[in-house]
Protein backbone atom coordinates (compact mmCIF):
# COMPACT_ATOMS: atom_id res chain seq x y z
CA UNK A 1 0.00 0.00 0.00
CA UNK A 2 1.27 3.27 -0.79
CA UNK A 3 1.97 6.09 1.81
CA UNK A 4 0.41 9.61 1.91
CA UNK A 5 4.48 10.61 0.84
CA UNK A 6 4.52 8.07 -2.10
CA UNK A 7 0.79 9.52 -3.14
CA UNK A 8 1.58 13.21 -2.86
CA UNK A 9 5.15 12.96 -5.16
CA UNK A 10 2.82 11.15 -8.13
CA UNK A 11 0.00 13.60 -7.70
CA UNK A 12 2.34 17.02 -7.62
CA UNK A 13 2.16 19.85 -6.80
CA UNK A 14 0.09 21.75 -9.16
CA UNK A 15 -3.68 22.77 -8.43
CA UNK A 16 -6.35 22.67 -11.07
CA UNK A 17 -8.27 25.69 -11.44
CA UNK A 18 -11.47 26.97 -13.43
CA UNK A 19 -12.93 30.79 -13.86
CA UNK A 20 -15.90 31.38 -12.25
CA UNK A 21 -17.58 32.33 -15.64
CA UNK A 22 -16.73 28.96 -16.94
CA UNK A 23 -19.47 26.64 -17.89
CA UNK A 24 -19.71 23.37 -16.00
CA UNK A 25 -19.11 21.43 -19.30
CA UNK A 26 -15.90 23.38 -19.47
CA UNK A 27 -15.16 22.37 -16.23
CA UNK A 28 -15.78 18.78 -16.37
CA UNK A 29 -13.88 18.31 -19.57
CA UNK A 30 -11.09 19.97 -17.99
CA UNK A 31 -11.63 17.66 -15.20
CA UNK A 32 -11.76 14.55 -17.37
CA UNK A 33 -9.17 16.01 -18.81
CA UNK A 34 -6.48 15.73 -15.68
CA UNK A 35 -8.28 13.05 -14.41
CA UNK A 36 -9.15 14.51 -10.93
CA UNK A 37 -12.40 14.84 -9.32
CA UNK A 38 -12.61 18.68 -8.13
CA UNK A 39 -11.14 22.50 -9.50
CA UNK A 40 -10.32 25.34 -7.36
CA UNK A 41 -13.24 27.99 -8.97
CA UNK A 42 -10.95 31.45 -9.21
CA UNK A 43 -12.08 34.64 -10.25
CA UNK A 44 -10.04 37.49 -10.71
CA UNK A 45 -6.79 35.42 -9.59
CA UNK A 46 -8.71 34.95 -5.78
CA UNK A 47 -9.97 31.63 -5.05
CA UNK A 48 -13.94 31.85 -4.64
CA UNK A 49 -14.89 28.39 -4.21
CA UNK A 50 -14.62 24.83 -5.33
CA UNK A 51 -16.31 22.48 -8.13
CA UNK A 52 -16.57 18.72 -7.47
CA UNK A 53 -18.24 15.54 -8.68
CA UNK A 54 -20.63 15.81 -5.77
CA UNK A 55 -21.63 19.03 -7.04
CA UNK A 56 -22.19 17.98 -10.32
CA UNK A 57 -24.72 15.74 -9.09
CA UNK A 58 -26.37 17.74 -6.54
CA UNK A 59 -26.16 21.37 -8.22
CA UNK A 60 -26.80 20.08 -11.90
CA UNK A 61 -28.00 16.94 -12.85
CA UNK A 62 -30.43 16.89 -10.01
CA UNK A 63 -31.93 20.38 -11.03
CA UNK A 64 -32.04 19.35 -14.45
CA UNK A 65 -29.66 22.58 -15.28
CA UNK A 66 -27.97 22.47 -18.61
CA UNK A 67 -24.17 22.48 -17.89
CA UNK A 68 -23.58 23.95 -21.59
CA UNK A 69 -26.02 26.91 -19.97
CA UNK A 70 -24.78 27.11 -16.23
CA UNK A 71 -21.75 28.81 -14.42
CA UNK A 72 -19.58 27.50 -12.23
CA UNK A 73 -20.36 30.52 -9.81
CA UNK A 74 -23.74 29.45 -9.68
CA UNK A 75 -22.96 25.77 -8.55
CA UNK A 76 -19.62 25.43 -7.17
CA UNK A 77 -19.70 25.12 -3.18
CA UNK A 78 -18.59 28.60 -2.07
CA UNK A 79 -14.57 29.10 -0.54
CA UNK A 80 -12.74 30.15 2.07
CA UNK A 81 -13.92 33.95 3.62
CA UNK A 82 -12.22 35.87 5.98
CA UNK A 83 -14.48 35.22 9.66
CA UNK A 84 -16.64 37.84 10.51
CA UNK A 85 -16.08 39.68 13.69
CA UNK A 86 -17.35 41.65 16.58
CA UNK A 87 -15.84 44.10 18.78
CA UNK A 88 -14.89 43.04 21.85
CA UNK A 89 -17.66 43.90 24.72
CA UNK A 90 -15.71 45.84 27.68
CA UNK A 91 -17.30 44.65 31.22
CA UNK A 92 -18.85 47.46 32.74
CA UNK A 93 -16.71 48.63 36.17
CA UNK A 94 -17.67 46.84 39.28
CA UNK A 95 -18.62 49.10 42.24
Amino acid sequence: MATVREILERKGSAVVTAEAGQTVLEAARIMNGHGIGAVVVTEQGEMRGIFTERDVLRRVVAEARDPSATRLAEVMTPGWSPPRTRPRRRNAPSS
